[in-house]
C-alpha cells in the first residue's frame, strides 16, 4: 500500500463511499470562505473526498478551496504528504492540540482504540458549525469506560444524529480493510451570539489600564522556548477577552461599530482588515492567525538558528515561515520544527560551503588574479580537481573605494558568511572577535596599516578592491578542501580515513598529487573531518 505511516496500526484511509454518506448528512454548504479541520487526517482522503462530492454534487469545484483546509496529523510521513498537497498542517496530536481558533466543519476519522477522545475534544472547536466523525461502532454501543460514558451524554446533550454502517470498509474503494462495523455522528453547533446578551444586560464594570502595554519590553531571545509559548498563550487569551468585551460593550448597537485587526509585527503594517461585530470568530483568527506568524518567527530568528546560517541561507530558511506559520505554536509543533531542522539543516549548510568554495575558486577573466586562488590537481574521478590554496583573494569593490573607505551591508555579510563556513570546520568554535567587527574597529581606527585579523584570518585590504585573505589554521582550509573533494568525487569517499598503505595505488596517486604522503599521514582520521556529517543546527528545546 502507498503512502502508509510510520506505524499504520490505526491507519483507516476513508473511502469515498463512506466519506459521501457522511456528507449527505451536512445541513450546510461550505465554501471559500469556510474553516475547515480533520484532526487525524491522514494522508488527505476526507478533502479529497469532500472536493469530489461537491464537484459532482453541485458542479461547483470552487465550493472548497483549499487555502482553508486544515490538519492535524500524528504521523511525520503523512505530514509531509498533506503539506505536499497545499493543506496547512496546524499540528501533530489532535489530543495535545489547544487554540483559540473555532472551525466551521470538522470532518473526522479519528484512531478506533480512543475514538471518543477525539471527538469530546474536537466538540471544543466548533462554536457554528457541524462535526462528521466516523467511529467504531462499539464505542456507541459498548460505553463501558468513563470516557465513553461521557461522550453520550455529551452527544444526547447536543442532539447529535447517530447512524450505524456495516462493511462500511470493506467497499471496492478502501485502501485498507477491515470488518469493524462503525457509526457515523452528526453533529451540528449553533450559537445566536446575540441571544447571550438579553435587554436585562447591564454593562460590566471595568478596571481599566489606560497603558497599552507597550511599556514592557521582553528581551525575546532570552526566553526560554517553554517562556514563549506561555506568553503566546497568553497573548492568545487576551485577543479572545478583548473581542468578546468588545462584542459584549456593544450590545444593542452593533451596526455602528466594526472591529479592525492590524498587523503591529510588520515593519509597515498592511491595511487592517475589518470586521463587523457578527463576525466575531473570523476576528479572533485573524488575530490569531497574526499572533502565530510572530511567535514562529521569533523562534526562527533566535541566534541559535540564524546565526549558523550565511546570507542566501538564511533567506531560504526564511522560507519555513510560511511552511509553519500555519500550525499553533506549542511544545509538540515546535519539536516537529526540530525534527525538520535536524533532518535539513545539512542540506541548508552544504549549499553555503559550495557556494564559497565556488566564489574562491573561480578565475575571473577580467582579474587574473584570482587565478592563484588554487592549486589544480588530477581527481579521484576526474582530471580537473583543484583546492583552495592557504592565501586567496576575493573582490570587495566597497571595501577600498579610491581615496574613500566605506563599510557597507554587503561587505559585513560576506565577511560573516566566509567566517561562518570555516567555523563549521572548527567544530562551531567563533572566534572572539569576529572578521566584520575586525574591519570595523580597523575602519574606524583610520586605518593604521593595510590589514585587519582575528584568530582564524588574517586580510590585506588593497585599494583597488581586493581583499587578500590569509587561513591562519591551515587544518581549517584542508577540511574544507577535503570536504568539498570528497562531495564532489575528487578525492575518495574514504579519503583520511585509512593508512596510506592501505590505499591501492589510485588513491596513493591521488594523495600524492593533493598533499603528499606526510601530511595526509599526520592528519589521519581528523574527528573534525570523519565527523563532519552532525547536525548544524541542534539545539535544546528548553
Amino acid at each position: 500500500m502507498k503512502h502508509l505511516p510510520n506505524n499504520d496500526n490505526q491507519f483507516y484511509p476513508t473511502p469515498r463511499s463512506l466519506a459521501f454518506k457522511c456528507f449527505d448528512l451536512l445541513e450546510d454548504q461550505y465554501h471559500g470562505d469556510s474553516f475547515i479541520l480533520d484532526p487525524s487526517a491522514g494522508k488527505g482522503d476526507f478533502f479529497k473526498h469532500l472536493i469530489a462530492y461537491y464537484e459532482q454534487k453541485y458542479r461547483l469545484y470552487d465550493r472548497i478551496r483549499l487555502k482553508n483546509l486544515n490538519a492535524i496529523e500524528i504521523d511525520s510521513n503523512l505530514r509531509k504528504i498533506l503539506t505536499s498537497e497545499d493543506i496547512k498542517v496546524i499540528g501533530d496530536d489532535f489530543l495535545q492540540f489547544d487554540s483559540i481558533e473555532t472551525y466551521d466543519l470538522i470532518l473526522m476519522n479519528p484512531p478506533f482504540k480512543d475514538g471518543d477522545k477525539h471527538l469530546l475534544r474536537a466538540i471544543n472547536f466548533v462554536i457554528n458549525g457541524e462535526i462528521i466523525c466516523i467511529l467504531n461502532a462499539e464505542t456507541i454501543k459498548n460505553p463501558y469506560t468513563n470516557t465513553r460514558k461521557e461522550l453520550i451524554n455529551r452527544l444526547a446533550e447536543l442532539n447529535a444524529d447517530i447512524k450505524y454502517e456495516e462493511n462500511a470498509f470493506e467497499s471496492e474503494d478502501t485502501e485498507r480493510h477491515t470488518d469493524v462495523e462503525v457509526a457515523i455522528i452528526h453533529i451540528k453547533l449553533v450559537q445566536d451570539f446575540n441571544s447571550i446578551f438579553d435587554e436585562n444586560y447591564e454593562k460590566t464594570n471595568l478596571d481599566i489600564d489606560l497603558n497599552d502595554g507597550t511599556e514592557v519590553k521582553n528581551n525575546k531571545e532570552k526566553l526560554s522556548i517553554s517562556e514563549l509559548i506561555y506568553e503566546y498563550q497568553d497573548y492568545q487569551k487576551r485577543i479572545a477577552d478583548t473581542c468578546t468585551a468588545m462584542f459584549k460593550a456593544s450590545y444593542g448597537c452593533r451596526n455602528f461599530f466594526n472591529i479592525a485587526i492590524l498587523d503591529p509585527f510588520q515593519k509597515y503594517p498592511n491595511e487592517p482588515k475589518i470586521y463587523d461585530m457578527h463576525n466575531i470568530e473570523n476576528a479572533i483568527r485573524d488575530a490569531n492567525a497574526k499572533l502565530k506568524k510572530q511567535y514562529w518567527r521569533i523562534v526562527l530568528d533566535r541566534p541559535e538558528f540564524k546565526s549558523k546560517l550565511t546570507t542566501d541561507e538564511v533567506r531560504t530558511f526564511d522560507n519555513l515561515i510560511s511552511r509553519f506559520s500555519d500550525m499553533e505554536f506549542s511544545q509538540n509543533n515546535i519539536n516537529v520544527l526540530y525534527e525538520y531542522l535536524l533532518e535539513n539543516g545539512n542540506n541548508l549548510f552544504k549549499n553555503a560551503i559550495y557556494n564559497l568554495f565556488d566564489e574562491i575558486t573561480s578565475k575571473l577573466s577580467w582579474y587574473p588574479e584570482t587565478g592563484k586562488n588554487i592549486y589544480l590537481y588530477n581527481g579521484w574521478k576526474s582530471n580537473n580537481g583543484y583546492k583552495i590554496n592557504k592565501k586567496f583573494i576575493l573582490i570587495f569593490r566597497n571595501a577600498y573605494s579610491g581615496k574613500c573607505f566605506s563599510y557597507d551591508w554587503e561587505t559585513k555579510t560576506r565577511l560573516e558568511d566566509i567566517e561562518k563556513v570555516f567555523t563549521y570546520f572548527n567544530n562551531g568554535i567563533t572566534p572572539e572577535i569576529s572578521l566584520s567587527q575586525s574591519y570595523i574597529d580597523w575602519f574606524e581606527n583610520r586605518r593604521p596599516n593595510n590589514y585587519f585579523e582575528n584568530s582564524l584570518f588574517k586580510v590585506r585590504v588593497y585599494q583597488k578592491g581586493t581583499l587578500h585573505f590569509y587561513v591562519k589554521d591551515e587544518a581549517l582550509l584542508r577540511r574544507f578542501n577535503v570536504y568539498v573533494g570528497r562531495e564532489r568525487t575528487w578525492l575518495p569517499p574514504d579519503y583520511a580515513m585509512k593508512t596510506y598503505n592501505e590505499c591501492n595505488t589510485e588513491e596513493k596517486r591521488v594523495i600524492d598529487e593533493f598533499e603528499g604522503e606526510k601530511q595526509y599521514t599526520s592528519n589521519l582520521n581528523d574527528p573534525l573531518l570523519t565527523n563532519l556529517n552532525k547536525s548544524l543546527l541542534m539545539i535544546e528545546a528548553a
